[in-house]
């Protein structure tokens, strides 16, 4: 099938071409962040991976990530964490809490709602998260 007859048949169903868009655009998306979870796990990155990359980005201690600390300096490598944690390995937010020191899953949950909302608004803060997504792969994938 062409891409003109795709198209027009597309059209026909009565769905938009920008609709159509949005769909396409939605499906790379989602098939992206399954590619990149089926490659953490076969390559053998781990929330302590992301935790070392993490604290070495922001220039923390890693158990200060994990830590109570309420401070900005640890707080947005915690967001981090959590986000990587469940971007990159589908990590559930109870896994991921209870990696930070037997945390609720709310904890993890907010961390990555927190981490999605900086990404949007920090352009450092989504500098951050680009490298550490870069180191990890460097570190641990082989092609």
């Amino acid at each position: 099938m062409t891409d003109t007859m795709f198209y027009n048949r597309i059209v026909s169903a009565g769905i938009s071409r920008d609709e159509l868009m949005g769909i396409i655009k939605e499906y790379r998306s989602s098939l992206t962040v399954k590619i990149l979870r089926i490659q953490s796990r076969l390559t053998g990155v781990s929330m302590p991976d992301i935790l070392s990359v993490v604290a070495d980005r922001w220039s923390v201690d890693p158990l200060d990530v994990i830590g109570h600390s309420r401070k900005d300096k640890h707080n947005f490598p915690r967001h981090a964490f959590c986000y990587l944690s469940w971007y990159l390995l589908g990590c559930t937010f109870n896994e991921i809490g209870e990696f930070l020191n037997g945390r609720d899953h709310t904890t993890a949950l907010h961390g990555k709602r927190t981490a999605i909302d900086l990404m949007q608004t920090n352009p450092v803060f989504l500098d951050n998260i680009s490298f550490c997504i870069e180191a990890l792969s460097n570190d641990k994938v082989s092609f």
